[in-house]
């Protein structure tokens, strides 16, 4: 009986070694299975040394810790003063309004944007851990 041929091995085979290493270790979540493995089969077959495929890892994690504390540093930028001076308005308005449907248009306005800070720093923490979280299947 004929074994089945891959399908992704043609496409496998056109990505550099960095591309390889980078989806079996940091983005093999976004990978099915057969393409893993089509992925491994390739890399396997350049003959890389385990300390070329290191120097690769090491290479592909300093580009995401850089971009990770880019993406960090632009959330805090945002998160911090933009909450304070947001509430540092819009409280003494609500405050000082007798107008009632005023004072909610801005307890929901300050509600809002609280959560839609909430959501990014958690969308961003989240996929932050799981690319500290990937292990390396070369070993």
């Amino acid at each position: 009986m004929q074994e089945e041929e891959n399908p992704f091995m043609k496409v496998m085979e056109k990505h550099s070694n960095e591309k390889l290493i980078y989806i079996l270790t940091t983005d093999k979540d976004g990978f099915q299975p057969k393409a893993l493995e089509a992925a491994k089969i390739v890399l396997d077959s350049r003959g890389l040394s385990e300390v070329e495929k290191l120097e690769v890892s090491e290479k592909i994690r300093a580009k995401e810790k850089k971009e990770t504390a880019e993406r960090t540093e632009h959330r805090s930028l945002l998160k911090g003063p933009g909450i304070i001076v947001t509430i540092g308005i819009l409280l003494p308005l609500m405050l000082l309004t007798p107008d009632r449907s005023f004072m909610v248009t801005m307890l929901f306005a300050v509600i809002g944007f609280g959560a839609g800070h909430l959501v990014n720093y958690l969308y961003f923490k989240a996929k932050d851990d799981k690319t500290k979280n990937s292990s390396d299947i070369l070993d």
